[in-house]
Protein backbone atom coordinates (compact mmCIF):
# COMPACT_ATOMS: atom_id res chain seq x y z
CA UNK A 1 0.00 0.00 0.00
CA UNK A 2 2.87 2.18 0.94
CA UNK A 3 5.24 1.93 -2.54
CA UNK A 4 1.55 2.36 -4.66
CA UNK A 5 1.05 5.77 -2.64
CA UNK A 6 4.64 6.71 -3.49
CA UNK A 7 4.36 5.60 -6.96
CA UNK A 8 1.18 8.08 -7.40
CA UNK A 9 3.34 11.07 -5.54
CA UNK A 10 5.53 9.93 -8.09
CA UNK A 11 3.33 10.38 -11.45
CA UNK A 12 1.97 13.47 -10.17
CA UNK A 13 5.27 14.85 -9.43
CA UNK A 14 6.38 14.71 -12.75
CA UNK A 15 3.44 15.32 -14.66
CA UNK A 16 3.65 18.77 -13.17
CA UNK A 17 7.61 19.05 -14.00
CA UNK A 18 6.43 18.00 -17.71
CA UNK A 19 3.40 20.77 -17.46
CA UNK A 20 6.64 23.19 -16.16
CA UNK A 21 8.91 22.42 -19.01
CA UNK A 22 6.61 22.55 -21.31
CA UNK A 23 5.30 26.17 -20.40
CA UNK A 24 9.17 27.23 -19.60
CA UNK A 25 10.40 25.26 -22.44
CA UNK A 26 8.34 26.79 -25.46
CA UNK A 27 8.40 31.26 -26.15
CA UNK A 28 6.08 32.83 -23.79
CA UNK A 29 4.63 34.78 -26.90
CA UNK A 30 3.08 31.61 -28.26
CA UNK A 31 0.88 32.07 -25.31
CA UNK A 32 -0.46 35.21 -26.54
CA UNK A 33 -1.98 35.91 -29.71
CA UNK A 34 -0.19 38.96 -31.66
CA UNK A 35 -2.69 41.81 -31.12
CA UNK A 36 -2.62 44.68 -34.23
CA UNK A 37 -2.44 48.01 -34.53
CA UNK A 38 -4.28 49.42 -37.23
CA UNK A 39 -4.55 53.33 -38.01
CA UNK A 40 -7.65 55.63 -38.68
CA UNK A 41 -6.78 58.98 -39.43
CA UNK A 42 -3.76 61.50 -39.29
CA UNK A 43 -3.98 65.27 -38.14
CA UNK A 44 -1.07 67.80 -37.70
CA UNK A 45 -0.21 68.38 -34.10
CA UNK A 46 1.73 71.68 -34.61
CA UNK A 47 2.89 74.28 -37.30
CA UNK A 48 5.73 72.42 -38.84
CA UNK A 49 9.63 73.08 -39.75
CA UNK A 50 12.10 70.59 -40.11
CA UNK A 51 10.68 67.81 -39.19
CA UNK A 52 6.24 67.50 -39.30
CA UNK A 53 4.57 65.89 -35.92
CA UNK A 54 1.64 64.40 -36.50
CA UNK A 55 -1.55 63.17 -34.16
CA UNK A 56 -2.61 59.59 -35.64
CA UNK A 57 -5.54 57.92 -34.35
CA UNK A 58 -5.62 54.32 -33.97
CA UNK A 59 -7.05 51.34 -32.82
CA UNK A 60 -5.13 48.51 -30.69
CA UNK A 61 -6.84 45.40 -31.11
CA UNK A 62 -6.59 42.38 -28.79
CA UNK A 63 -6.72 39.37 -30.66
CA UNK A 64 -6.56 36.95 -27.90
CA UNK A 65 -9.02 35.60 -25.07
CA UNK A 66 -6.73 36.96 -21.90
CA UNK A 67 -6.64 40.82 -20.89
CA UNK A 68 -3.58 42.44 -20.94
CA UNK A 69 -1.85 45.93 -20.07
CA UNK A 70 0.31 47.36 -22.90
CA UNK A 71 3.27 48.71 -21.32
CA UNK A 72 4.86 50.23 -24.86
CA UNK A 73 4.49 50.39 -28.20
CA UNK A 74 7.59 50.70 -30.71
CA UNK A 75 6.52 51.37 -34.28
CA UNK A 76 7.51 52.60 -37.92
CA UNK A 77 4.81 53.94 -40.33
CA UNK A 78 5.76 53.30 -43.63
CA UNK A 79 3.58 55.04 -46.80
CA UNK A 80 3.67 52.61 -49.64
CA UNK A 81 3.09 54.94 -52.07
CA UNK A 82 5.89 56.57 -51.88
CA UNK A 83 7.81 54.90 -49.70
CA UNK A 84 7.87 57.63 -47.02
CA UNK A 85 8.77 56.04 -43.53
CA UNK A 86 8.56 57.85 -40.38
CA UNK A 87 11.25 58.43 -37.55
CA UNK A 88 11.12 55.05 -35.04
CA UNK A 89 8.70 56.46 -32.85
CA UNK A 90 8.20 55.35 -28.66
CA UNK A 91 4.45 55.88 -26.91
CA UNK A 92 4.66 54.28 -23.38
CA UNK A 93 1.73 55.01 -21.24
CA UNK A 94 -0.44 51.96 -20.27
CA UNK A 95 -3.27 51.22 -21.91
CA UNK A 96 -5.51 48.79 -20.13
CA UNK A 97 -7.39 46.14 -22.76
CA UNK A 98 -9.92 43.26 -22.24
CA UNK A 99 -9.72 39.50 -24.04
CA UNK A 100 -11.13 39.79 -27.64
CA UNK A 101 -11.43 43.74 -27.34
CA UNK A 102 -9.77 46.73 -28.37
CA UNK A 103 -8.76 50.29 -27.66
CA UNK A 104 -8.66 53.88 -30.08
CA UNK A 105 -5.96 56.15 -28.76
CA UNK A 106 -3.93 58.85 -30.80
CA UNK A 107 -0.33 58.17 -30.76
CA UNK A 108 3.06 60.52 -31.86
CA UNK A 109 4.13 60.37 -35.81
CA UNK A 110 7.04 62.29 -36.56
CA UNK A 111 7.78 62.72 -40.19
CA UNK A 112 10.34 64.59 -42.45
CA UNK A 113 8.36 67.53 -43.53
CA UNK A 114 9.95 67.23 -47.12
CA UNK A 115 8.12 63.87 -46.98
CA UNK A 116 4.54 64.88 -45.98
CA UNK A 117 4.35 67.42 -48.11
CA UNK A 118 5.51 65.19 -51.12
CA UNK A 119 2.76 62.98 -50.29
CA UNK A 120 0.24 65.51 -49.20
CA UNK A 121 0.99 67.02 -53.40
CA UNK A 122 -0.89 63.52 -54.23
CA UNK A 123 -3.89 63.87 -52.05
CA UNK A 124 -6.56 66.24 -51.24
CA UNK A 125 -7.83 66.64 -47.35
CA UNK A 126 -10.37 63.72 -47.05
CA UNK A 127 -8.57 61.44 -49.18
CA UNK A 128 -7.00 58.04 -47.48
CA UNK A 129 -3.68 56.73 -47.41
CA UNK A 130 -1.88 53.49 -47.59
CA UNK A 131 0.93 52.43 -45.05
CA UNK A 132 2.06 49.49 -42.88
CA UNK A 133 3.12 49.49 -39.69
CA UNK A 134 5.85 47.60 -37.92
CA UNK A 135 7.03 47.53 -34.49
CA UNK A 136 6.23 45.65 -30.95
CA UNK A 137 3.87 45.40 -28.40
CA UNK A 138 5.63 45.05 -24.36
CA UNK A 139 2.59 43.26 -22.94
CA UNK A 140 2.01 42.70 -19.34
CA UNK A 141 -0.78 39.90 -18.38
CA UNK A 142 -1.18 37.99 -15.20
CA UNK A 143 -0.71 34.37 -16.81
CA UNK A 144 2.12 34.88 -18.75
CA UNK A 145 4.21 37.93 -17.38
CA UNK A 146 5.50 40.62 -19.51
CA UNK A 147 6.47 39.52 -23.35
CA UNK A 148 7.44 41.28 -26.63
CA UNK A 149 5.51 40.69 -29.47
CA UNK A 150 6.55 41.91 -33.10
CA UNK A 151 3.60 43.01 -35.35
CA UNK A 152 2.96 44.51 -38.86
CA UNK A 153 0.12 45.45 -40.22
CA UNK A 154 -1.52 47.43 -43.54
CA UNK A 155 -4.14 49.78 -44.11
CA UNK A 156 -5.04 53.12 -45.11
CA UNK A 157 -5.76 56.10 -43.30
CA UNK A 158 -7.82 59.05 -43.53
CA UNK A 159 -6.05 61.83 -44.38
CA UNK A 160 -7.25 65.23 -42.02
CA UNK A 161 -4.30 67.31 -43.43
CA UNK A 162 -4.33 70.14 -46.09
CA UNK A 163 -1.68 72.15 -46.86
CA UNK A 164 -3.24 75.02 -45.19
CA UNK A 165 -2.24 72.99 -42.12
CA UNK A 166 1.51 74.04 -42.80
CA UNK A 167 0.67 77.53 -42.84
CA UNK A 168 -0.39 79.41 -40.24
CA UNK A 169 -3.45 81.98 -40.86
CA UNK A 170 -2.20 85.22 -41.96
CA UNK A 171 -3.72 88.33 -39.49
CA UNK A 172 -6.10 90.24 -42.10
CA UNK A 173 -7.11 93.49 -41.80
CA UNK A 174 -9.49 95.71 -43.98
CA UNK A 175 -9.36 99.28 -43.60
CA UNK A 176 -9.83 102.82 -45.56
CA UNK A 177 -12.82 102.36 -46.93
CA UNK A 178 -14.09 104.86 -49.61
CA UNK A 179 -17.00 105.98 -51.69
CA UNK A 180 -16.03 106.44 -55.48
CA UNK A 181 -19.15 106.91 -56.98
CA UNK A 182 -22.67 106.76 -56.49
CA UNK A 183 -24.68 105.25 -59.34
CA UNK A 184 -28.39 106.96 -59.78
CA UNK A 185 -30.83 105.99 -62.28
CA UNK A 186 -31.35 108.07 -65.02
CA UNK A 187 -34.27 110.99 -65.22
CA UNK A 188 -37.08 112.05 -64.76
CA UNK A 189 -36.48 110.96 -61.30
CA UNK A 190 -32.80 109.94 -60.24
CA UNK A 191 -32.72 107.76 -57.75
CA UNK A 192 -29.54 105.62 -56.07
CA UNK A 193 -29.26 102.36 -57.39
CA UNK A 194 -25.69 101.45 -56.40
CA UNK A 195 -22.25 103.04 -54.95
CA UNK A 196 -18.93 102.00 -56.55
CA UNK A 197 -16.63 101.42 -53.14
CA UNK A 198 -12.71 100.55 -52.16
CA UNK A 199 -11.15 99.23 -49.08
CA UNK A 200 -7.42 98.20 -48.37
CA UNK A 201 -6.42 94.70 -47.41
CA UNK A 202 -3.59 94.42 -45.14
CA UNK A 203 -2.01 91.04 -44.73
CA UNK A 204 0.61 90.20 -42.22
CA UNK A 205 2.52 86.72 -42.52
CA UNK A 206 2.70 84.85 -39.38
CA UNK A 207 4.40 81.85 -40.61
CA UNK A 208 7.84 80.47 -40.59
CA UNK A 209 7.18 80.37 -44.45
CA UNK A 210 7.38 82.96 -47.18
CA UNK A 211 4.44 82.82 -49.38
CA UNK A 212 3.38 84.33 -52.40
CA UNK A 213 -0.44 85.71 -52.84
CA UNK A 214 -1.39 85.27 -56.54
CA UNK A 215 -5.44 85.97 -56.19
CA UNK A 216 -7.80 86.79 -53.68
CA UNK A 217 -11.50 85.87 -54.05
CA UNK A 218 -13.64 88.58 -51.60
CA UNK A 219 -17.06 89.31 -50.80
CA UNK A 220 -17.84 92.36 -48.67
CA UNK A 221 -20.81 93.18 -46.96
CA UNK A 222 -22.02 96.27 -45.26
CA UNK A 223 -24.21 96.30 -42.36
CA UNK A 224 -25.29 92.65 -43.09
CA UNK A 225 -26.17 93.64 -46.64
CA UNK A 226 -23.73 91.61 -49.42
CA UNK A 227 -21.96 93.53 -52.73
CA UNK A 228 -23.79 93.39 -55.75
CA UNK A 229 -20.98 90.36 -56.91
CA UNK A 230 -17.82 88.84 -55.69
CA UNK A 231 -14.34 90.39 -56.99
CA UNK A 232 -11.10 88.49 -57.71
CA UNK A 233 -7.83 90.15 -57.14
CA UNK A 234 -5.04 88.96 -59.35
CA UNK A 235 -7.46 87.94 -62.68
CA UNK A 236 -5.81 91.22 -64.18
CA UNK A 237 -2.33 91.13 -65.38
CA UNK A 238 -1.44 94.75 -63.96
CA UNK A 239 -2.44 93.28 -60.54
CA UNK A 240 1.11 92.52 -58.84
CA UNK A 241 1.74 89.13 -56.50
CA UNK A 242 1.99 90.08 -53.29
CA UNK A 243 4.56 88.27 -51.99
CA UNK A 244 5.09 87.85 -47.68
CA UNK A 245 8.34 87.75 -46.28
CA UNK A 246 8.37 84.57 -42.87
CA UNK A 247 7.95 85.32 -39.93
CA UNK A 248 11.12 85.85 -38.34
CA UNK A 249 11.67 86.92 -34.47
CA UNK A 250 15.28 86.06 -34.56
CA UNK A 251 15.84 88.52 -37.28
CA UNK A 252 14.36 91.17 -35.64
CA UNK A 253 12.25 91.30 -38.13
CA UNK A 254 8.85 88.94 -36.88
CA UNK A 255 6.55 89.24 -39.40
CA UNK A 256 6.00 90.89 -42.57
CA UNK A 257 3.12 93.21 -43.76
CA UNK A 258 1.81 93.44 -47.71
CA UNK A 259 -1.20 96.05 -48.66
CA UNK A 260 -3.56 95.36 -50.79
CA UNK A 261 -4.44 98.71 -52.05
CA UNK A 262 -8.27 100.39 -53.40
CA UNK A 263 -9.74 96.84 -53.46
CA UNK A 264 -12.73 98.06 -55.59
CA UNK A 265 -16.48 96.20 -54.79
CA UNK A 266 -19.81 97.79 -55.93
CA UNK A 267 -22.77 97.52 -53.25
CA UNK A 268 -26.12 98.33 -53.79
CA UNK A 269 -29.41 100.75 -53.38
CA UNK A 270 -29.47 100.27 -49.75
CA UNK A 271 -26.39 100.69 -49.06
CA UNK A 272 -26.15 103.70 -51.30
CA UNK A 273 -28.43 105.56 -49.51
CA UNK A 274 -26.09 105.89 -46.31
CA UNK A 275 -24.31 108.28 -48.22
CA UNK A 276 -26.62 110.13 -50.17
CA UNK A 277 -26.09 114.43 -48.41
CA UNK A 278 -22.87 112.71 -46.59
CA UNK A 279 -20.38 114.61 -48.74
CA UNK A 280 -17.36 115.10 -47.11
CA UNK A 281 -18.44 113.75 -43.74
CA UNK A 282 -17.60 109.55 -42.63
CA UNK A 283 -19.88 107.61 -42.01
CA UNK A 284 -20.04 104.46 -39.57
CA UNK A 285 -20.86 100.93 -40.59
CA UNK A 286 -20.18 97.33 -39.99
CA UNK A 287 -18.84 95.15 -42.54
CA UNK A 288 -17.31 91.79 -43.06
CA UNK A 289 -14.76 90.56 -45.88
CA UNK A 290 -14.89 86.77 -46.37
CA UNK A 291 -13.14 84.90 -49.09
CA UNK A 292 -10.21 83.30 -49.90
CA UNK A 293 -6.39 83.70 -50.47
CA UNK A 294 -4.30 81.74 -53.59
CA UNK A 295 -0.73 81.31 -52.61
CA UNK A 296 2.53 79.64 -53.16
CA UNK A 297 4.71 78.46 -50.51
CA UNK A 298 8.50 76.50 -50.47
CA UNK A 299 7.72 73.83 -47.62
CA UNK A 300 10.22 71.26 -46.70
CA UNK A 301 12.00 72.14 -50.71
CA UNK A 302 8.27 71.07 -52.43
CA UNK A 303 6.14 74.75 -53.79
CA UNK A 304 3.13 74.11 -53.35
CA UNK A 305 -0.07 75.84 -53.59
CA UNK A 306 -3.13 76.20 -51.58
CA UNK A 307 -5.70 78.19 -50.37
CA UNK A 308 -6.18 80.03 -47.19
CA UNK A 309 -9.48 81.37 -46.06
CA UNK A 310 -9.95 85.45 -45.69
CA UNK A 311 -12.75 86.40 -43.16
CA UNK A 312 -12.85 89.19 -40.89
CA UNK A 313 -15.28 91.37 -39.69
CA UNK A 314 -15.58 94.76 -37.76
CA UNK A 315 -17.23 98.65 -37.64
CA UNK A 316 -15.41 101.61 -39.64
CA UNK A 317 -15.91 104.67 -41.16
CA UNK A 318 -16.32 105.23 -44.72
CA UNK A 319 -15.34 108.50 -45.99
CA UNK A 320 -17.64 109.83 -48.43
CA UNK A 321 -16.15 112.27 -51.45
Amino acid sequence: MKNRTLGNGFIFFMLAVLCMSIFFGCSRDKFFKQPKLRIISAELLELPAELTKLQVTAKVINQDRKAATVKKITYTVRFTDDNITSEQMQYEENIEIGGMDNVTQTFPLTIKTAGAVKLLKKLEQGQTLAYEVTGEFVIENALVGTITLPFSVAGEALVEIGYESFFQQPLVAVNNYAVKHINFSGLPLPLPVSVDMTADITVTNLSVYGATISEVEYLVKVNGIAAVQSETYGDDAAEPELTLGPFDNDAGNPSDTEILAAMPFTMPASVATLFIGKSGQNVSVNYEVIGTFTATATIGLEEIEFNLPLNVAGTTMVAVP
